[in-house]
């Protein structure tokens, strides 16, 4: 079982497209130089830039079948608590959670989500300066799915101390989940179930430009369009069709295929699409996003993502599936 165990030194990490933060050498903590015995947390983990010192990031994807914690196995970080001069008598330490948030665009856990800690007292021995045990702060894996795309935070802090002071800036910590959800299963390789829909009618056209596609309907894969990164196509069938399992796009080539894309659809109008997810690909002549739970559509939107080409995807044909 995979638990965050807090051991990173200062540095500055880039993950995906969010800014991170952990300790800056211009900060000051009321614990540097005390005189007094001052007891605090230190997870020296990197967190978003926005949320509060001492956060752990964790990402959650939700699909209709499961609740996804990305690299780890659940929710938690385990983490003792220290203080600034050994201590000259046993330093009783109490905790409890705040689940009030305290970051900028980042909501508190919903009802139903448990958010917990598995105790709430530690002892820092007598001339020790940490305790020997450690607080487990977790997250329950059950109802990650009442999480919506949005970021999420909780907090534990310090309640009471004895034989000590309590740090007045490093006195809690912080879980932050940033949710997401996606109805495409990622990395898939196998053809959507059912049969491929007519496409007698159907019209397509870039997002960005309004040009009006012709070649993505002839069966041929040789007469492509080319894509280059973050350009969506917008497909119209004309009709609602039901029971969507899924699309598949032909390429030119395997050389120029997608590495991933994100996919919407819409039963009514261009102007306001629902998002099905995101999805990730090996290279390869065709590709298929299938989905977990079917779709209704008139509209579909494909935004490419990541082209596996400096120059583009070239996206020869569209197939629907139900």
């Amino acid at each position: 079982m995979n638990i965050k165990y807090i051991n990173i030194i200062c540095g500055l990490v880039v993950l995906g497209t969010m800014v991170l933060q952990s300790c800056k050498d211009d900060e000051s903590f009321d614990v540097t130089g005390a005189t007094e015995n001052k007891v605090y947390l230190n997870l020296q983990a990197w967190g978003p830039i926005q949320t509060p010192k001492n956060s752990v990031w964790f990402s959650v994807l939700n699909t209709p079948a499961s609740s996804i914690i990305m690299n780890y196995d659940e929710v938690s970080v385990k983490f003792p608590v220290k203080c600034t001069h050994p201590a000259t008598e046993p330093i009783v330490v109490k905790f409890d959670t705040d689940l009030v948030p305290v970051a900028e665009g980042y909501e508190a856990f919903p009802s139903g989500v448990t958010v917990s800690i598995d105790k709430n007292e530690l002892t820092i021995p007598k001339g020790a300066f940490a305790s020997t045990d450690s607080i487990k702060f977790s997250v329950s894996k059950d109802n990650l799915k009442l999480l919506k795309i949005a970021g999420y935070i909780g907090g534990v802090k310090i309640t009471s101390v004895t034989n000590a002071e309590t740090s007045e800036n490093l006195s809690k910590a912080y879980i932050v989940i940033n949710a997401d959800f996606s109805n495409c299963i990622d990395r898939n390789t196998t053809v959507p179930a059912g049969a491929q829909v007519s496409r007698t009618g159907w019209t397509a056209y870039t997002e960005s430009t309004g040009a009006n596609i012709t070649n993505l309907f002839n069966g041929s894969a040789t007469s492509y369009t080319n894509f280059t990164a973050n350009a969506k196509l917008v497909v119209d069938m004309k009709s609602v069709v039901n029971d969507i399992t899924g699309i598949q796009l032909a390429y030119s080539s395997q050389t120029y295929s997608l590495g991933a894309l994100k996919v919407w659809t819409s039963d009514t109008t261009t102007d306001e699409f629902d998002f099905q997810g995101s999805a990730s690909f090996a290279q390869a002549a065709s590709q298929y996003i299938k989905f977990y739970e079917k779709v209704s559509a008139r509209y579909i939107r494909i935004e490419a993502t990541t082209p596996l080409n400096a120059s583009g995807a070239r996206i020869g044909e569209f197939y629907v599936y139900k």
